[in-house]
């Protein structure tokens, strides 16, 4: 009997292990969570420290590095201020790991959505913001907006097709005005 037990449970306990994944990402607790938003290109990259990935059999041990981006801002989503050129950190790491949250870091030219919060822990002196990496993103072509998703080559409120200058913002999935007018923007 104790044997049945035994096997029934390694049979749960090693599935239970191979089952965690880092979260996806959540545009809408990141859109909610930060100071700003910005669609902007990327003027200048400033590698402040280098990352440092650490492995042995069993671990992996990963420091992010921390590059200080200079940012043409094209379009602010959110608390837009008066300044059409920001400086802001963010971490990064120098190569891709399915369990690793923080990217890679940006290159100049790169088209971004950066979404900006406070940063609480000092991580560059002089700078009070840094980049939210798991939800910021290169934005190659139109960027679908937070309460959408992308489906089919289309950006979808409800599974309803948003188009254009036509958007209702008072329909379902708007939270707010900012963020209809981030929709128009992109479609």
């Amino acid at each position: 009997m104790k044997t049945r037990f035994l096997i029934l449970f390694v049979l749960v306990l090693i599935p239970i292990q191979l089952i965690y994944a880092p979260p996806a990402p959540d545009p809408k607790s990141a859109y909610d969570y930060a100071k700003h938003v910005v669609v902007g290109k990327i003027l200048s990259v400033e590698i402040l420290s280098e990352p440092d990935i650490q492995r042995s059999e069993n671990t992996t041990s990963i420091i992010a590095g921390i590059a200080l981006y200079e940012i043409e801002v094209e379009k602010y989503l959110k608390n837009p201020i008066n300044t059409k050129i920001i400086k802001v950190p963010g971490y990064f790491v120098n190569e891709v790991d399915p369990w690793n949250t923080i990217g890679l870091h940006y290159k100049i030219d790169q088209r971004v959505l950066l979404y900006i919060q406070e940063d609480t822990h000092d991580v560059v002196s002089g700078y009070d913001l840094i980049i939210r990496n798991y939800e910021s993103q290169v934005a190659d072509g139109s960027i679908c907006e937070l309460g959408t998703s992308y489906h089919q080559g289309v950006c979808t409120v409800d599974g309803m097709k948003i188009v254009g200058e036509s958007i209702d913002c008072s329909g379902p999935g708007i939270i707010s005005k900012e963020q209809c007018e981030y929709e128009k923007l992109t479609t």
